[in-house]
């Protein structure tokens, strides 16, 4: 029997991995599909947060300190080691491009493994990211590449990868939307109530890491809610280190009546929360995927993104860190003028299945 591995370094990439771990199981009985999940300190989600979805088995869990990006990287490579002599797959999944993931296709590719990366080929060209080196160092060290979107595929092509090994998939992010839309529709967030009573709210969702590098990104963009409060309501949903760090210098003060902090949520309500907005405001770029999916427009406060779909047909609108640019569009936004909600080419809940064939 073949053996497969998946790895995955965040909730979001494990999510991912249910979706293929659910079709080899269905459909591919002479597979035999292992997961490993690595947990790092510094961003671990709280207790419960994938309430109501139902998550794979995790064969293999390793638990990393990545306060320290260089030591996570070498205790990843050795604990992942241990992983891999003790079941010797046949290939490896990477799926993501953190410091741990990176650190996993070093240790297969030493070892000789085949490796694969899901969402393959995407880049922000900004070549002062971390996560920027850690796509472009992963996708060389892999034999085969699955891609969720067009911008994927030329941008591996232009690396000089094998065309032959390059295969659009679509969107395994988008199979567990699917499977859940029916949830998210339903779900209803303690607060809900309050929400449907209002003409409409706007909902700021704030990068943990980013954020607490650049208070005053943060402290911009508060002074632009307190100018749009005066006809929305914005509610804001913030990590704990940041909303400790902002509570420390006073800076949540500031905030104008119509501007509240929502308890922490689980990832279906999150969904349901961000599908009843008039708009997400962010400066991280992990959640352009679920807006655009939802049809919610999001106004994202980075000079970049590494899925530019989300832009051309998507519903995401890159400001920069201009906020006079982030102002202007958000108010363009209330004022009608929106993306259309059109899916991208792939993200149609088939995303696993095409992996599966493929690597079966």
């Amino acid at each position: 029997m073949k053996k497969i591995l998946s790895i995955s370094a965040t909730g979001q990439n494990l999510l991912k991995t249910a979706s293929l771990d659910n079709i080899i199981g269905r459909q591919h009985k002479n597979i035999k599909h292992y997961i490993c999940h690595i947990v790092g300190s510094a961003f671990r989600q709280p207790p419960g947060y994938y309430a109501g979805i139902e998550l794979p088995y995790i064969n293999r869990q390793l638990f990393i300190d990545d306060s320290n990006k260089v030591l996570c990287t070498a205790q990843t490579m050795m604990d992942f080691e241990e992983v891999l002599r003790e079941l010797h797959p046949d290939i490896v999944i990477l799926t993501g491009w953190e410091n741990m993931t990176l650190a996993c296709a070093l240790a297969a590719s030493k070892m000789k493994m085949p490796l694969a990366h899901i969402d393959s080929g995407l880049r922000s060209f900004d070549p002062s990211s971390d996560e920027e080196i850690n796509r472009i160092v992963i996708d060389v060290l892999c034999q085969y590449h699955f891609v969720s979107e067009h911008s994927g595929m030329k941008n591996l092509r232009d690396e000089g990868m094998d065309n032959q090994k390059i295969y659009f998939t679509g969107n395994l992010l988008a199979d567990i939307l699917n499977i859940y839309w029916e949830k998210i529709e339903s779900s209803k967030h303690d607060i809900m109530t309050e929400l449907e009573k209002s003409n409409g709210y706007l909902l700021f969702v704030p990068s943990i890491s980013l954020s607490v590098d650049d208070i005053e990104l943060i402290k911009e963009i508060f002074e632009i809610f307190n100018r749009i409060s005066r006809n929305y309501h914005i509610y804001m949903i913030l990590p704990d280190k940041l909303k400790e760090k902002l509570e420390n210098i006073d800076a949540l003060k500031i905030l104008g009546k119509n501007i509240s902090v929502l308890p922490r949520c689980n990832y279906l309500d999150f969904l349901s929360l961000m599908y009843r907005s008039r708009m997400v405001i962010t400066n991280s770029s992990a959640i352009q995927e679920e807006t655009t999916y939802l049809g919610v427009q999001c106004v994202t406060v980075l000079n970049y993104t590494e899925r530019p779909v989300t832009i051309d047909v998507g519903t995401n609108h890159l400001s920069g860190k201009d906020t006079a640019k982030a102002e202007k569009i958000i108010n363009d936004i209330l004022e009608g003028m929106e993306k259309p909600a059109r899916l991208p080419e792939n993200w149609d809940g088939k995303a696993g299945i095409r992996i599966a064939d493929i690597l079966c």
